[in-house]
């Protein structure tokens, strides 16, 4: 294909928000890279980190200027628009960089500039050295989908206060946030360093603090309060209050005044 062509039909499919038809002008194992996220995309991930950006990123592109050749590629300058307002003002420029093997798109470097044509040569120079192991953008998630899902996470949390759900599990949260149970997994190990049944654990512990506090005794207090938070038994709730806390739930319940100070650093992340 005229990576002339290429380029009008590439941009053509971004502008119909065809993650399809963006694909299939690119090659199998192709790369994106998005320098403002500083981050990269590639092979099977492709299609969800297109769509995921397709529901956010609502721009329209117009190619500014003559596209340039160079070595195996062509890179190409275009201003970018509300989707909705297409002839409506720039609301920023950019520059994509791609290298053409077969035909086919190999690589998308996003570099958010307006260079004239000897900074796009180096441009294209500096994208060659920048793809490599695909960074931050696992499960077809970039940063800023993934701070979204994070946002989102916090509320039902926070607002929601889903923990209290003993039947809660990852598919179920998954589905709250309009996600794969992957995707939520990957979030949760790079945002927050530890896996759903930890964080699940945490939420309830902290929460349980509280109610330590403001339950009355009786020899069914832990056990009441297990139950109000969402564990199963009280076994499970002690261990995950000792792990966060460094105490029994009895012993806080006793002395609240116990380990506050890193209670309360924990509770406020």
């Amino acid at each position: 294909m005229d990576l002339h062509k290429l380029v009008e039909a590439y941009v053509d499919a971004w502008n119909q928000q065809d993650v399809d038809k963006v694909l299939a002008l690119m090659h199998k194992g192709a790369a994106y890279y998005d320098a403002f996220w500083m981050e990269t995309c590639v092979g099977k991930d492709l299609a969800d980190y297109f769509r995921a950006c397709f529901e956010i990123d609502n721009f329209y592109y117009k190619i500014v200027g003559d596209p340039v050749v160079v070595n195996d590629g062509v890179a190409y300058r275009y201003s970018t628009h509300d989707h909705g307002d297409p002839d409506g003002p720039v609301l920023f420029y950019g520059t994509s960089v791609l290298i053409v093997r077969d035909g086919k798109i190999l690589t998308d470097s996003e570099f958010y500039s307006s260079p004239n044509k000897e900074d796009l040569e180096e441009i294209c120079r500096m994208a060659e050295r920048r793809h490599g192991v695909p960074k931050y953008a696992e499960a077809g998630l970039g940063a800023w989908k993934i701070s979204a899902y994070r946002k989102e996470l916090s509320t039902l949390m926070d607002d929601d206060q889903l923990f209290l759900d003993p039947d809660l599990t990852l598919l179920k949260v998954a589905e709250q946030l309009r996600c794969t149970a992957e995707q939520l997994s990957y979030v949760l190990r790079t945002e927050f360093q530890m896996n759903f049944e930890k964080f699940l654990n945490q939420r309830r512990a902290q929460f349980a603090r509280h109610l330590l506090i403001e339950e009355s005794d009786g020899p069914d207090l832990v056990s009441r309060v297990a139950a109000m938070v969402g564990f199963r038994s009280v076994d499970e709730f002690g261990a995950a209050f000792r792990n966060l806390f460094g105490v029994s739930p009895a012993e806080f319940h006793r002395n609240p005044g116990v380990n506050l100070d890193v209670a309360n650093g924990l509770s406020s992340n």
